[in-house]
């Protein structure tokens, strides 16, 4: 309770109670003495806060601290290798060639009714599920946002080195 009314007298001082703050504040005054003795210390203290002058720090101080922020905030490096570049270009390489043989597949399968793919007249593929041309696209998607992910990976570390 001591610490509402505390916050009621200063935002009574500063003026940001409201009008019905402001009636209790004032009866209050004229009721409790010791509320009376609490609100005379506050008035005096703010009346002493205001006359005193804010304190600036000297100017050799402050070119001090401002030599020494470059050296706080110097580059701290993050990025570690996670994978060596050979597994990378590897893994890139084989990316590119199932997303050809995808696409070659996924319009052989649009073409063929039975869901077989004949190779050269003599040879038939069974495309089994890939047959469906719903789950061969998602498959594409997926492979293609496996592909994006591979790109950003190394292109932030290309960029990063510039």
């Amino acid at each position: 309770m001591e610490k509402d009314i505390s916050i009621l007298i200063w935002k009574y001082l500063d003026g940001e109670c409201t009008p019905g703050e402001k009636a209790r504040v004032q009866q209050l005054v004229l009721e409790d003495p010791s509320f009376a003795e609490e609100m005379s210390l506050a008035q005096n203290l703010q009346t002493t806060l205001q006359q005193l002058e804010p304190e600036e720090p000297s100017m050799r101080f402050t070119a001090r601290v401002t030599e020494q922020l470059p050296a706080l905030y110097r580059p701290i490096h993050t990025q570690a290798e996670l994978l060596p570049k050979f597994l990378v270009r590897l893994f890139g390489g084989a990316v590119g060639t199932v997303a050809i043989l995808s696409l070659g597949l996924f319009f052989a399968s649009n073409q063929s009714i039975q869901g077989k793919f004949n190779i050269l007249g003599k040879y038939t593929l069974d495309l089994g599920v890939f047959s469906n041309p719903l789950v061969f696209t998602a498959f594409l998607m997926s492979l293609g946002i496996l592909s994006y992910f591979l790109m950003d990976f190394t292109l932030k570390k290309w960029f990063l080195k510039k």
